[in-house]
């Protein structure tokens, strides 16, 4: 009965030593398989002076209205004056417009530029009605009548960095969402966000390194501000941002990791919390379970009393020959 309590107490001490890596093994394992081809949506929020759209599918119009037309000249004029007018008159005539939407095929893309008064600039590329490279000039106050500018697509933000470049990103954040692990909560998560630096140029793009397709707006922004903003969105799947910088070898592609799984995820975080409080049970069982076992089990037989009567008498020590003579003396 002993040898069985002693092998069950050492069974129970294992298995709860053991319990700790197991559950800390799975707990990754789960993470990295979740952390794999997981179909995402990252959002690119910017303020920037340049950016770049491209168009796709139909439905892509803008309601610039009256803005200034800059249509390109069939030779330029390089020593011809310059004009005072919005357009360059070496390069475009300048013609006014009337108020119907530009509309864009599939496949064009318009370059965005944010001049100096705060107005906006389009330099148009397969917009239906337009020369190619026309320019489409809006005042700030055109632009804060026509609204927000929509397209379906995707979209470059920030110029190339170079000497003399006035397309830049000023400032920006990014963001990775994913849908709750297994459909808990029925919402979304972000995974992974940060900042964008001055001067970089930025993208989304697909798992092969391709321009991810999604949505996007533009609107004008303030007067204290320097730029406009451009919001990109890309369509869930397996998306990362693409930065390009200067003096970078390459570009660079951020996408969330193993790591930013288990620092973000509400359902690893608790997972976590709970195989802990798991394991600190555990140990505390095998605590009392030692404490306990030491203990002798109610009823066992004790180690009996000795009576006083039971006990056989002391023989004298044996005397020696001068006790002996001693003893033979005397009367």
């Amino acid at each position: 009965m002993r040898l069985s309590r002693r092998a069950a107490r050492a069974q129970l001490k294992w298995s709860a030593l053991l319990a700790g890596p197991v559950l800390l093994g799975l707990l990754l394992a789960l993470i990295l398989s979740s952390a794999l081809w997981r179909s995402r949506t990252f959002v690119i929020e910017a303020l920037a002076t340049g950016a770049e759209v491209h168009f796709e599918g139909a439905g892509n119009s803008w309601p610039l209205g009256e803005a200034i037309l800059c249509e390109p000249l069939p030779r330029p004029q390089p020593r011809a004056p310059r004009g005072e007018g919005l357009c360059d008159a070496r390069l475009f005539a300048e013609k006014a417009r009337g108020g119907a939407p530009v509309v864009w095929r599939d496949g064009a893309r318009a370059l965005l530029r944010r001049d100096p008064e705060g107005g906006l600039v389009v330099t148009a590329h397969g917009a239906e009605g337009l020369p190619e490279g026309a320019r489409l000039h809006l005042t700030a106050r055109r632009w804060a009548e026509a609204g927000a500018l929509v397209f379906t697509g995707w979209s470059s933000i920030g110029g190339q960095m170079a000497s003399g470049e006035t397309a830049l990103l000023i400032s920006g954040r990014h963001e990775a969402r994913e849908s709750s692990l297994f459909g808990l909560g029925g919402g979304t998560e972000t995974v992974k966000s940060g900042d964008l630096r001055r001067g970089e140029r930025v993208s989304l793009v697909d798992g092969a390194g391709n321009p991810a397709s999604g949505f996007g707006h533009v609107t004008a922004g303030t007067e204290e501000e320097a730029g406009f903003h451009i919001v990109s969105i890309a369509k869930p799947g397996v998306t990362a941002l693409k930065v390009e910088h200067l003096g970078g070898e390459g570009p660079s592609f951020i996408r969330p990791n193993w790591i930013d799984y288990a620092l973000t995820s509400p359902f690893f975080v608790a997972l976590a919390l709970i195989l802990s409080m798991l394991v600190g049970v555990g140990q505390l069982v095998i605590g009392l379970w030692e404490i306990f076992a030491e203990k002798p089990a109610e009823g066992a037989r004790r180690r009996p009393r000795l009576l006083r009567r039971d006990v056989a008498p002391e023989e004298p020590p044996p005397s020696t020959p001068e006790e002996a003579k001693s003893g033979a003396d005397s009367p």
